[in-house]
């Protein structure tokens, strides 16, 4: 039997040179804008960890009658500090020398395939990074369930308050080493989750009122040392919700259809002075359609979590009132998460990480295994990502379409 045809022997086959399809990766908005928005990103200066001083209570004030009133001459402390580590990732290159020594080059080279190698890595290595941005990088303990320590701080424990469950199912009593509720910090590092399912835990639709309850919960308030702008710049959630929320908005005529951002270069819907992005590393429940890459799904996909124990009772302590979630309750045996959605705003959050170095998301060069026509290099990447203010942002879930 001949070992190829006659077509195959006699014909040289149709390609296109130099191209590979995409089909792994997507793009994510929310690491563009952390890279690109210069309100956002910050160089690492160095250091043992990221230390950000923030104001924990005020300087005694109010109304006096002169001659009669006394003051108590006691310094009181008004700043403390959150303290995060540098979280490390990396992306692997390997290849046979062979490949790129003998067989691919020249004229009959198709594609380099050590290049392609490359591309492939930082968008493995910028994946990994996106799914981690919605979840947390803290270890497990009380209040968290699943040991992250590893991944970066993300928008889990960021816009939480220590008494009511993220779309994790976690609580989160510290944020940046500090305790949530305590005597001194109180309520200042807080953000209490917003639930926008039904009453029995399952998860409902989204709706325009909800978009603009959830909007403008975000605090104006004020940021790094200075008065800083009003409400979210951007809102991120998953394709599906973001199809949901476009027909919705759309039929209120509340959108520009098609608005651009200058920085990203991606489409997004206008909604008052943010533009909502879909990113497909957004938690959500049909990730799987654009995530070809089953080691960070887990991170993203959501189902069922449990109550907080902590809410007992509709009690304001408790923030039930507050983040709208139902008492827990034999009647609610869980709540349906759905689809998440976060309103965020840009000048309240830092992306931290080197210009520069082995891990400002650089290669190190091909490095040969010790006799072996191995070569290998590593992708590496050292980061913070903090919130300074965060009831300046807002987190919601429970939504089904």
């Amino acid at each position: 039997m001949p070992l190829f045809s006659q077509i195959e022997a006699s014909t040289i086959e149709a390609y296109e040179k130099g191209r590979v399809a995409r089909t792994l990766f997507t793009a994510t908005p929310i690491l563009r804008v952390l890279r690109t928005n210069k309100s956002i990103y910050r160089p690492w200066q160095g250091g043992s960890y990221q230390k950000v001083p923030f104001d924990v209570q005020p300087s005694p004030a109010g109304a006096y009658d002169p001659g009669t009133d006394t003051f108590k001459v006691q310094e009181v402390q008004n700043q403390d500090a959150m303290a995060f580590d540098p979280k490390k990732y990396n992306a692997e290159v390997t290849i046979n020398m062979a490949v790129t020594g003998i067989y691919n080059q020249g004229a009959r080279q198709i594609f380099d395939v050590l290049k392609e190698k490359y591309n492939n890595a930082i968008c493995s290595l910028d994946e990994q990074i996106a799914a981690d941005i919605p979840n947390h990088g803290q270890p497990s303990g009380t209040g968290v369930a699943n040991d992250r320590h590893k991944s970066i701080n993300g928008f889990a424990e960021m816009f939480a308050d220590g008494l009511s469950p993220v779309w994790t199912g976690d609580t989160f009593p510290l944020y940046g080493r500090q305790s949530r509720n305590a005597a001194l910090t109180g309520t200042v590092l807080n953000s209490v989750p917003y639930w926008g399912g039904n009453s029995d835990g399952s998860a409902g639709p989204i709706s325009l009122p909800l978009l603009n309850l959830t909007y403008n919960r975000c605090k104006t308030g004020k940021g790094e040392g200075k008065i800083l702008g009003g409400k979210p710049n951007y809102g991120f959630c998953s394709d599906y919700l973001y199809g949901q929320i476009s027909s919705r908005v759309l039929g209120m005529q509340r959108m520009d259809s098609a608005v651009k951002s200058p920085t990203i270069n991606l489409e997004g819907l206008k909604f008052n002075q943010a533009i909502i992005f879909a990113d497909s590393y957004m938690p959500g429940t049909q990730n799987g359609l654009y995530v070809n890459n089953a080691a960070v799904l887990p991170s993203i996909t959501t189902g069922t979590v449990a109550q907080s124990a902590l809410q007992t009772s509709a009690t304001s302590s408790n923030n039930v009132a507050l983040s709208n979630m139902p008492i827990q309750s034999a009647a609610t045996s869980g709540l349906t998460v759905g689809e998440a959605f976060f309103w965020v705003r840009d000048d309240t959050l830092r992306f931290v990480f080197p210009k520069s170095g082995p891990y400002s998301f650089k290669f190190s060069g091909l490095q040969r295994a010790f006799d072996s026509d191995i070569q290998e290099d590593i992708i590496r990447a050292a980061m913070v990502l903090y919130c300074l203010v965060p009831s300046s942002n807002q987190a919601s879930y429970g939504f089904n379409g």
